[in-house]
């Protein structure tokens, strides 16, 4: 358990003021049937048979992983338990996702945000069988993708999802997401990964809480002038300038940023991926 800056370290900082009294940690392993693997079309083969695409997003042959998201942080994360030279990146081309504007309590965020991740990881197979440059089959063990939110309060009852802020107003929507929802206040982070084999699928949400300081204008005004909310779930970077605010938190430090490296390393062992450790393909 991680925990930084409390005031008392024998207080647990729980999630209760996000109506929960357990942080949501589930995981699913299922087989090519439920979850289309690396071996399976995306295009209407019932078959299951062996997919002979070729990978168009890779580099060079000796890749071995494929990470399906645009996202720099996630790729160093990832690096950071194989190796760069093991990686290469084939984000979705289709950035649109669905909204959680109409989610509003844990079940219909849970669902919506493995919604998302399964769009992600389709979107992503079809892209690897419709290159031509590199054989699938042979020069990919795992495709890796994930998508982060904030979960804050946004009410008695009611739970409110903050992405990305809008590229043309993230500051307006950032100053009202540090003003309302974050500001002296506990919030949640969620991570959902998927793994996805030439045999199998796992996915897993992982939550870590995170309490910011009360925040004045001018903190602030600081903040927004760094520049550093674009881009970012919940505008702000834990890694980053945003540090200063972190009061303490609750969970996998890396989770916040993107991607769960502890628990993403445990699917990809049990999984059965090679290159775990070793930094070479």
């Amino acid at each position: 358990m991680l925990r930084r800056g409390s005031e008392d370290p024998a207080e647990p900082l729980t999630p209760e003021s996000l109506l929960s009294a357990e942080a949501f940690d589930s995981q699913i392993v299922v087989n090519v049937d439920g979850c289309p693997s690396l071996c399976c079309t995306v295009s209407g083969d019932r078959n299951n048979t062996p997919l002979q695409s070729r990978v168009g997003c890779m580099q060079s042959s000796s890749h071995q992983i494929v990470l399906g998201s645009r996202s720099p942080r996630r790729l160093d994360l990832l690096a950071s338990i194989v190796g760069r030279d093991c990686i290469a990146v084939c984000a979705p081309t289709d950035a649109r996702e669905q909204g959680f504007a109409d989610c509003h309590d844990r079940d219909s965020i849970s669902h919506r945000l493995s919604d998302v991740v399964d769009a992600k990881r389709r979107t992503v197979i079809a892209q690897i069988e419709a290159s031509r440059e590199h054989d699938l089959a042979s020069q990919t063990s795992a495709l890796v993708v994930a998508d982060t939110i904030v979960v804050v309060r946004a009410g008695e009852s009611e739970l409110l999802v903050l992405g990305q802020p809008d590229a043309d107003q993230w500051k307006s929507n950032v100053r009202q997401w540090m003003q309302r929802h974050l500001s002296g206040q506990v919030h949640e982070v969620w991570t959902r990964y998927a793994v996805v084999t030439a045999t199998a699928c796992s996915s897993r949400t992982v939550t870590t809480c995170v309490e910011m300081e009360p925040l004045t204008e001018q903190m602030i005004d600081w903040y927004l002038a760094t520049g550093e909310s674009v881009g970012k779930a919940g505008g702000y970077a834990i890694q980053g300038h945003a540090s200063a605010f972190i009061r303490r938190f609750d969970g996998s430090i890396t989770n916040v940023i993107g991607l769960p490296v502890y628990e993403l390393a445990g699917t990809m062992r049990e999984l059965g991926v090679p290159g775990i450790w070793h930094h070479d393909c």
